[in-house]
């Protein structure tokens, strides 16, 4: 094999790492919206975002700061506006009886894995341009992060369509 198929091949294994990183915690982050105990829920949320990112900066080979990602985190989420509200709402609605419940269930798992979602791909993306912690521009990605938000919620409907069909026998 030549050097730039060999090079092509390990950073398809990369790029297939990464996303299978991100799908995984994506998961992780809407079941822990499922955490009946309000705030608790956006507790947990935060730290499989956080190990999340931890996990792909260890795969590109980027220094990790907990600190600087929960910031980071913080200012990107931040950027959605009345969305973010909504995550927070949610959480809290959880204190009516029943019907917070149910309400929360409806909508919260959604919610934080189209989040945890494009917060993956954001670092993903930018770790693979070789950019690290330090050098993560919150203005710059944005717009891009705002369209993962979106493809995430399509990611997380379609995988709650998928677990909701009963499967077929084999």
């Amino acid at each position: 094999m030549t050097e730039a198929v060999v090079d092509e091949v390990a950073e398809e294994t990369i790029e297939e790492q990464a996303t299978s990183i991100v799908r995984r915690h994506t998961a992780y982050a809407a079941g822990t919206a499922m955490i009946p105990v309000p705030l608790a829920d956006m507790v947990a949320t935060t730290g499989v975002q956080v190990k999340m990112v931890r996990d792909l900066s260890k795969l590109y080979g980027v220094e990790f700061s907990a600190h600087a990602v929960k910031g980071l985190i913080s200012a990107l989420v931040g950027t959605l506006g009345a969305q973010y509200a909504a995550v927070g709402t949610t959480s809290l609605v959880k204190l009516v009886p029943v019907v917070g419940q149910l309400a929360s269930i409806a909508v919260a798992p959604g919610l934080s894995g189209a989040i945890t979602y494009a917060i993956g791909n954001v670092f993903s993306r930018h770790f693979e341009m070789g950019g690290t912690l330090l050098t993560f521009d919150v203005g710059k990605m944005r717009e891009y992060f705002k369209e993962e938000v979106e493809q995430g919620k399509n990611v997380a409907a379609q995988s709650k369509a998928n677990t909701s069909q009963p499967k077929a026998k084999s």
